[in-house]
């Protein structure tokens, strides 16, 4: 059995005081963690679909407002913090990607991952732990903290 994930918290420092972008983190991580106690106990193949699609409405919903947020107040770290989201579209195109592939037959052996559907769920595992590690705790926490400690109107 493969290691166990602990679940990702909300924590205050994440908080821009924004309460739709505060709310589109909040559900990253609520819809995180439920695949994550699915992968825990051996059940992630049944939430795999569902995780793919929350991280692709996450990133239609959420990036969008936070970079308008981020031009509107001039924020130093503009162009590093859209090219973490740009990263992030393209790994979750990687993992649907891969999704895709596990569903075909015939797939060149150079395009399929031969761990299958496990190996499959560690990648998207790693990815949202990953994501929430580095950029979140991250990249959106000196966001937050810019926002509501340095940013004058």
């Amino acid at each position: 059995m493969s290691k166990t994930i602990q679940p990702l918290e909300w924590v205050d420092d994440l908080r821009l005081g924004d309460y739709s972008l505060d709310n589109h983190t909040k559900e990253f991580l609520r819809f995180a963690n439920v695949f994550i106690d699915a992968k825990n106990v051996g059940n992630g193949e049944e939430q795999l679909d569902n995780v793919l699609n929350h991280l692709t409405e996450y990133s239609h919903k959420h990036f969008p407002p936070q970079e308008d947020l981020m031009e509107r107040i001039k924020y130093p770290s503009l162009d590093e913090h859209k090219t973490d989201h740009k990263k992030f579209n393209l790994g979750v195109a990687k993992l649907l990607k891969k999704r895709l592939l596990l569903k075909r037959a015939n797939v060149p052996a150079d395009e399929y991952d031969e761990r299958g559907v496990d190996g499959v769920l560690t990648d998207i595992a790693d990815f949202i732990t990953d994501w929430y590690h580095s950029h979140m705790l991250g990249a959106d926490k000196r966001l937050s903290d810019y926002y509501n400690y340095e940013y004058k109107e």
